[in-house]
């Protein structure tokens, strides 16, 4: 639905088709676990930005909720339990989103931007290490298989591996930056275990947790 920029709960001429990606991490860091979810909606039919972005992170000392809307500019809000960052409210001028690209892959890799532009980070690696989300310096690199971002005053790189063939699934992704004590650089690789393709939001009863099995989880 273009004006709420929510899921219509009709069809209607002018509802956006989009494609969805949701990412979700869960980890433990000593005694207690994170669980960290975005979700990003890119329309399929129109080369455009994204037109929201949406991540929440729990974890013991609190919530924090970022969203982001496509509207005459970008439009952001977060909340958090942190006093400094507890509501924020504000615009930015666009530019490409880290969090669209994934999707945009999918889609056609040849559209990822190359080169030298400027990018907003992924929401998720904003909240995790308090970095503002903004616009970036960054440059993007392409081959059949990968596709790199560097991130040289944030010194971080993501690399995310795709098959050639269409629908391009992601096979992989790497991502290096320095989040350890005294800024060691600490690296993330994930390695794709299994596909399946199913009704997902049917499957929601104790017969199907037998999915989760097949897919290694």
């Amino acid at each position: 639905m273009p004006e709420k920029q929510v899921k219509a709960d009709n069809q209607e001429n002018n509802n956006i088709p989009v494609i969805k990606l949701n990412a979700t991490k869960n980890f433990v860091t000593g005694i207690y676990p994170y669980s960290i979810m975005s979700s990003t909606f890119l329309p399929v039919n129109e080369e455009l930005h994204a037109i929201k972005v949406s991540q929440s992170m729990q974890e013991w000392c609190g919530n924090t909720y970022t969203q982001l809307n496509n509207r005459d500019q970008f439009e952001v809000q977060i909340h958090s339990y942190f006093e400094s960052r507890a509501d924020e409210e504000y615009t930015l001028d666009k530019a490409v989103l880290e969090n669209e690209l994934w999707a945009l892959l999918r889609i056609d890799p040849t559209l990822l931007p190359t080169g030298s532009f400027t990018s907003i980070p992924d929401v998720s690696y904003a909240a995790m290490t308090h970095t503002p989300i903004k616009a970036y310096n960054v440059t993007g690199s392409l081959t059949a298989t990968s596709y790199t971002l560097n991130y040289p005053s944030l010194d971080r790189t993501l690399t995310i591996r795709f098959s050639s063939d269409f629908p391009h699934q992601i096979e992989g992704w790497e991502e290096t930056y320095p989040d350890g004590r005294g800024g060691e650089k600490m690296t993330t690789t994930a390695t794709k275990m299994k596909t399946i393709r199913s009704a997902y939001w049917g499957k929601k009863n104790k017969e199907d947790e037998a999915l989760r099995t097949e897919l290694g989880l």
